[in-house]
């Protein structure tokens, strides 16, 4: 449960989904995902966030193992997708603008919004150009979503993340991004975020800025 201030009620959709667990399905047949689906049923859930492994979906079978999870999963919940890990640096590979876009256009109607993760590549900049923040695919990727009508959240946020959201905002790119999540894991060498968490509040604040900030399992 975030211990911050709630999402206005214009944008609310499932106070759980934003900051809950993280489901992940790593090739699972039909059989035990409609298993998974009863069971998830029986328990009450009516909203999931769901790990999107980036990496996974250059493989062409894996691909369609994700559209036939969405179908399925977008049937019984509303849902959030969370894409996350490390990519592909083939350049034939799929980029995440590709893949969000992909499963906007074929699934949009059983989620509202995206939450992105950086992957460790990111974090050590071998993917991102630092003179040129809008090429980023992070940003890039919000700008598509929220232009396709999606909310955008940057998820799994971690102290090493704060100098790339600081860059973020001053130089505006922060425009398609509505919230950013904490990740409260005990993997963490920091498993309390709070120290994070009231950096960027300070500095949302001072910038008179319109995000959310949220601590997400």
């Amino acid at each position: 449960m975030s211990t911050l201030t709630a999402l206005p009620p214009e944008i609310i959709q499932d106070s759980n989904l934003q900051t809950g667990s993280l489901h992940w399905f790593p090739h699972t047949d039909l059989h035990s995902l409609k298993k998974r689906v009863n069971q998830y049923k029986s328990e009450g859930l009516e909203s999931l966030r769901i790990g999107i492994n980036c990496a996974d979906l250059q493989d062409e079978s894996i691909d369609l193992e994700y559209d036939q999870l969405f179908r399925v999963l977008g049937d019984n919940f509303l849902l959030q997708p969370c894409y996350v890990n490390s990519f592909s640096l083939k350049p034939s590979g799929k980029s995440l603008a590709e893949i969000v876009e992909h499963h906007i256009h074929s699934f949009g109607d059983s989620f509202g919004w995206v939450e992105l993760w950086r992957s460790s590549q990111d974090r050590q900049g071998i993917t991102t150009d630092k003179d040129n923040i809008f090429s980023d695919r992070i940003v890039f990727t919000a700008t598509l979503s929220k232009y396709f009508g999606k909310q955008v959240s940057l998820g799994g946020v971690q102290p090493g993340d704060f100098e790339w959201i600081t860059n973020l905002i001053c130089n505006h790119a922060h425009r398609s991004i509505r919230a950013i999540g904490i990740q409260n894991s005990a993997s963490q060498e920091d498993a309390n975020p709070l120290f994070l968490v009231n950096n960027l509040k300070s500095m949302i604040k001072a910038k008179q800025l319109d995000l959310e900030v949220w601590v997400s399992a």
